[in-house]
């Protein structure tokens, strides 16, 4: 059963212009990367600037020797219009004395946002990425101002490598972005770290952080976010506020050789909700966004957790493991769908967003269909019609033509940036034309319920 919000806010209907635009194909890329020694720091005193250090990407490193506080700065202005995320790779070496939270804050178009990398996420003598920030650059080459620091003064930090800054542009909008691969903070996971089970740092163009994960031969697969997670301690966990949420993992599916896979979240320690992505699902040979699994937040400060993974008997080998997404909002599957001559017809779609590109796609389409938007759910079962099997889930209010290229039809259209908007929720549904598919010649999608919630 795939996942469905419920309880929303009471329904509205967007009004959209009728525009046959094509889906966005950007992917994610690295867009701006350099050693840390770039970047000024203050104080001046206590650190080693320019040390050369085997294993660092920049081939030197600045070394924090011993200070009571720290805080680098760098602004950037070579960044286009668009979605980015932005990480630091470090490493605590000799001890855990004087190991400290390392903080990132990216301030870009009037929004701050920060990120702390815990200690729990700093093994001692390994590099890591600390946790991502992500934000957005309003316009071309509008100044973006990054931060690392820890102004605590009742630690005194030392013994710190600091190596390299990276920025990736993300396809779309989202709260958190993060990378599945082995040194990024928050995930760990079962045999991640083993070079025997899996190949890390695999590069990746299409990547937003440059490298991705492979299991080779695996047999348990388990990641989590966070290290260390505990129920004791909430920084473990992804804090959220109230609202309704989406998260999806990228994933790149091998030709063959394939296994279900197990995406869970626990909602403030009440117990893991499992969502499998079924072979069937999935296409081979491909990278792709994992299925929609959406939830309701409904107290302030509510931990989340996350697990990916497949824990049957068995070696897995040619997935390729990148990213963990969550942005606000939902876009459900429910229902069934019926065939048409070309296959089961199955709907997707991103999570609607102000100010963005929602985009729903359909599968089984020989050569063009209907899709339609309404404001309220429905059954009726179209059997009696000479439709059998198939469903109409909503009653159409705006109809759009869609032709299909390679059995696939898509429709994009722009959510208006208004913020009269949030809390709207409207339905989605395709018919498939196509006279060999029954008497009644059409076969309908699930029913696709989007939220607005960002």
């Amino acid at each position: 059963m795939r996942s469905n919000v419920r309880t929303m806010k009471p329904t509205l209907l967007i009004t959209v212009p009728v525009l046959a635009l094509l889906a966005g194909s950007a992917t994610a890329q690295i867009a701006f990367e350099e050693s840390m020694t770039n970047w000024p720091h203050s104080p001046v005193a206590g650190w080693t600037d320019d040390f050369t250090l085997a294993g660092s990407k920049g081939g030197k490193v600045d070394r924090l020797d011993s200070t009571a506080t720290f805080t680098y700065t760098r602004t950037l202005n070579a960044l286009k219009k668009g979605h980015y995320v932005a990480t630091v790779r470090f490493m605590k070496f000799t001890d855990n004395v004087g190991v400290a939270p390392i903080s990132l804050e990216v301030f870009s178009g009037g929004v701050r946002k920060t990120a702390e990398t815990i200690t729990h996420s700093q093994a001692i003598d390994r590099w890591i990425y600390g946790q991502t920030v992500t934000f957005t650059v309003p316009s071309d080459n509008a100044p973006v101002l990054f931060r690392l620091f820890n102004l605590d003064t009742t630690i005194t930090k030392q013994n710190y490598y600091f190596d390299w800054f990276k920025v990736g542009q993300l396809p779309e909008k989202a709260i958190e972005y993060q990378s599945l691969d082995y040194d990024y903070a928050p995930w760990s996971g079962a045999w991640l770290g083993n070079a025997t089970w899996f190949k890390n740092h695999v590069a990746e163009a299409t990547s937003a952080f440059g490298e991705v994960a492979e299991p080779a031969g695996v047999n348990w697969m388990e990641h989590k976010s966070f290290y260390g997670w505990s129920a004791s301690d909430p920084k473990h966990d992804l804090v959220l506020q109230p609202g309704v949420y989406t998260f999806n993992y990228r994933i790149f599916v091998p030709a063959s050789g394939l296994w279900d896979l197990d995406l869970l979240h626990n909602i403030n320690a009440a117990g893991f909700n499992t969502r499998t992505w079924t072979t069937a699902e999935q296409k081979t040979g491909a990278w792709q966004l994992s299925p929609n699994v959406s939830f309701k937040v409904t107290q302030a400060n509510t931990g989340l957790r996350f697990i990916f993974r497949n824990i049957q008997t068995g070696s897995k080998f040619g997935y390729q493991l990148d990213s963990f997404m969550l942005r606000r909002g939902a876009f459900d599957v429910s229902g069934t769908s019926c065939k048409s001559s070309a296959g089961d017809v199955h709907l997707s779609g991103n999570v609607p967003q102000l100010g963005e590109n929602f985009t729903i796609e359909v599968t089984g389409v020989p050569s063009v269909c209907v899709s339609f938007i309404g404001a309220q759910s429905v059954s009726i079962d179209l059997t009696n019609a000479g439709a059998g099997g198939c469903t109409l889930y909503t009653l159409p209010l705006t109809t759009f033509g869609l032709a299909a290229t390679g059995g696939v039809a898509t429709r994009t259209f722009p959510v208006p940036n208004s913020t009269s908007l949030l809390g709207a929720q409207w339905y989605e549904q395709v018919a498939v034309l196509d006279a060999s598919a029954n008497a009644l010649g059409i076969a309908t999608s699930e029913l696709g319920t989007a939220i607005l919630d960002n």
